[in-house]
Formats: structure tokens, C-alpha cells, sequence
């Protein structure tokens, strides 16, 4: 059977949907830390139940116009994937009433000690009640993504967080390097469509 060895890396696509028209994935990459080899239907096991219950936190400032699709794995080292499952728990936001335009999303950024390496993540479907008078971000809307920023940092949500870290690649040379904060932003940011093409 296939597995990840100690120190491999995997690549996970995490697909939400809005209203069955526009695709939002945020792609996360985690190393293996256990003292060995991990079999791949562990490997999404524990990976599918961390993120689960990372985006439940998200999911109470999540425009109920959104929706969970799937999580989509890959052995960076085998260059091969490894499958696409569903969203254990996660469903749908919670959040009724109108929403922002649809490329508005929180960022939330994560800080290593590698020059020029930053991780990325945006948070879509935000709702009118998670902007305030001058349309940024409320208070309430910001603390929770910070929540959300420090479970993915830490994977204190996944079955035994010591065994996944969360890990960002440096464009610069190929390596990956351990975040030490997440920070989110003040501001909304926009999301843009990938070229025709491009995918996670």
C-alpha cells in the first residue's frame, strides 16, 4: 500500500463552492512528522478530520450561500495523487441574509523565517454582518479568523496535532518552511480567477 514517509510531504486542495457556480480553494501543505511511514487512507483520515474541524470555526462567519465540496490529496514526493474525498462534517455556512460581492474574502497570512516565503489563505463567503460601518472587517469577523489562522498554524484541531505540521513552500528554492505566526489582515481582499488552465 502507498503511504507518506516520515518527513513527505502531502498537498491538500480544500474545495468550497458558491452556489454551485464559483470554486474557492485554499491548498495547504503538511509534513509528516511521525516516526515513520503513514498509509494514505490514514494519511486523509487525519487530514480530513483536522481541516474539518479547522473550517467548523470559519463556518459561523460563512455565507450560508456557501458550500463544502471536497478535499483533493497529493504526494508531493511521489508527484502522484492520492484521492478526493468529501468533507467529513462540514456542509454548508451558517450565516443567512446578503452577502458581500463574492470576490470579497478575509486573508489571513503566515509569517516564516524564510525570506520571501509567506503563506497564503483566503476566507470567502464573507456576509454583510462580517463588515462593519466602513467596510472592513468587524471585530467579530476578525477574531474568529484569527481563530481559524492559529488552528492552521498549530493543527491543534487535527487527531494528534504533533503529527501534521502545516508547512509553506519558498518559491525561492523549493524547500518548505515551518510558519511561526498567522496574521490577519485589517483589510478585505479580493479574490481573482485563476488563468485558464491553472490549477491547485
Amino acid at each position: 500500500m502507498a503511504n507518506i514517509l516520515a518527513g513527505g510531504i502531502v498537498r491538500v486542495a480544500a474545495r468550497l463552492q458558491y452556489l454551485a457556480v464559483d470554486d474557492m480553494i485554499n491548498v495547504f501543505s503538511y509534513r509528516n512528522d511521525t516516526a515513520g511511514p503513514v498509509d494514505y487512507a490514514q494519511v486523509i483520515a487525519d487530514i480530513s478530520e483536522g481541516l474539518d474541524n479547522t473550517y467548523e470555526l470559519y463556518e459561523a462567519v460563512l455565507s450560508n450561500q456557501f458550500f463544502f465540496r471536497d478535499l483533493a490529496f497529493w504526494d508531493v514526493g511521489a508527484d502522484a495523487p492520492m484521492g478526493i474525498v468529501p468533507w467529513p462534517d462540514r456542509a454548508q455556512g451558517t450565516v443567512a441574509g446578503d452577502m458581500m460581492p463574492s470576490q470579497v474574502a478575509g486573508f489571513v497570512y503566515f509569517r516564516t523565517h524564510r525570506k520571501r516565503c509567506i503563506g497564503k489563505k483566503f476566507l470567502p463567503g464573507v456576509p454583510e454582518s462580517g463588515g462593519d460601518s466602513t467596510g472592513s472587517p468587524a471585530t467579530g469577523y476578525l477574531s474568529v479568523a484569527q481563530l481559524w489562522g492559529n488552528a492552521i498554524l498549530s493543527s491543534s484541531l487535527f487527531p494528534t496535532p504533533e503529527d501534521w505540521t502545516f508547512v509553506v513552500l519558498s518559491t525561492v528554492d523549493a524547500l518548505y518552511y515551518e510558519p511561526y505566526q498567522a496574521v490577519v489582515a485589517t483589510r478585505f481582499s479580493t479574490l481573482r480567477r485563476r488563468k485558464l488552465g491553472v490549477g491547485s
